[in-house]
């Protein structure tokens, strides 16, 4: 074959496999079947959500003589079928059962070694009208039907997966595998993962190594956090970085079907958010002065969490720089199909209720639910919107 011809047919080929096109407001290529969306401005500057707060179940409710009816810190909820809410409480160890109208209805739930018991209930999840309660303390995962009765659990050899999401095509849960390898160094290793309804684990979708050595001023347990969701039949896992945003998104077999970017400017953790990550980080701090240990080259991760809500639409909550003193570092970025359509910060979330990659919201069964500790007494609150 003659030269010139071996260069069409290559030409010809790229074309085949890379395809671009240019918006005012952001960047689309398809690379070998990979969609990829680079974001520089809002494709809907007018764009917003409108939240009706319908519901507010508070933690302390004095007017009520049930003693285990109050629950005092958490991370955690769930809602069944028949919009019924599972609040785990971090304080007692125990589940909170409420009504879809807020009414309370039962407590379950104890510390212990035997069949259903726990050391700590570290994350819920309910599928088909099933409660999951992963304990990776006693390194198992409980089943529990609707009631708060034991039906079985699974016993891990190794690590147990947590913080779950479960898949809505019924085929598992997302999860993370968390575990440490200890050789000449120690690493902290953390999965992103797929596990199917006995546990197993199926496949990895993204792995995070991370050299764990306390003596590091600037050791920062953001960057072993993996941020990831799961909805409308996609896996999405961000980048842990803090100079690129940009999150890509999975099938469940693993393929990687698109990834989708935003211009971003790095942003300084402050002095008071150092604070708030408190022992996590490993850094000295002076109360009331300037933080020590290079505490200036410490710098926020460009995206803390990401969501689906029912619309099928991304939700990002990213960093920014804060332009003036009333402007909040946390925002949440609106992506549809791949693009960035405006953001904003919703009237319900405030700077100083959650920190980073502690936002407490969950988007079931076509709300919102935010776990509030801004007040002196938590809440739960639910939206429709």
């Amino acid at each position: 074959m003659k030269p010139i011809t071996i260069l069409f047919t290559a030409a010809l080929m790229l074309l085949s496999c890379t395809s671009e096109k240019q918006d005012s407001a952001f960047v689309h290529k398809t690379v070998n079947g990979t969609d990829s969306y680079f974001s520089t401005s809002p494709s809907d500057p007018d764009f917003k959500y409108n939240f009706r707060e319908v519901l507010k179940i508070e933690g302390e409710d004095t007017s009520s003589d049930d003693p285990g009816r109050n629950f005092y810190s958490s991370s955690n909820i769930a809602v069944d079928s028949g919009d019924n809410i599972y609040i785990v409480d971090d304080k007692t160890n125990t589940v909170k059962k409420f009504d879809g109208k807020g009414k309370f209805l039962k407590s379950f739930g104890r510390i212990g070694k035997g069949p259903g018991e726990y050391t700590r209930p570290k994350n819920l999840v309910i599928y088909n009208d099933t409660l999951y309660i992963s304990d990776p303390a006693s390194f198992k995962i409980i089943k529990l039907d609707t009631e708060g009765n034991y039906l079985s659990e699974r016993q891990m050899t190794a690590r147990t997966p947590e913080f779950l999401v479960p898949l809505s095509n019924g085929e598992g849960f997302i999860g993370t595998d968390l575990r440490a390898e200890a050789a000449e160094k120690v690493f902290l290793i953390s999965n992103v993962s797929l596990f199917d309804h006995s546990f197993n684990k199926v496949r990895d979708y993204s792995e995070v190594r991370m050299d764990f050595d306390p003596s590091n001023p600037k050791l920062n347990p953001m960057d072993f956090m993996a941020v990831y969701t799961a909805g409308s039949g996609l896996v999405y896992i961000a980048d842990i970085s803090e100079d690129k945003y940009q999150i890509s998104a999975f099938s469940v077999t693993g393929k990687k079907i698109m990834s989708v970017g935003k211009g971003y400017r790095k942003v300084k953790l402050t002095y008071e958010e150092m604070k708030k990550l408190g022992d996590q980080v490993k850094v000295d701090t002076d109360e009331g002065g300037p933080a020590k240990n290079s505490v200036a080259d410490i710098f926020n991760k460009a995206v803390h969490g990401i969501w689906t809500d029912k619309y099928g639409r991304l939700w990002v909550l990213a960093s920014r720089a804060k332009n003036s003193d009333e402007d909040k570092e946390l925002h949440f970025d609106i992506f549809e199909n791949g693009i960035f359509k405006n953001s904003f910060v919703p009237d319900f979330y405030q700077d100083d209720t959650d920190f980073g990659m502690n936002v407490k919201i969950k988007f079931l069964n076509g709300r919102m639910y935010l776990i509030d500790h801004s007040g002196d007494n938590i809440c739960v609150r639910v939206y429709e919107y």
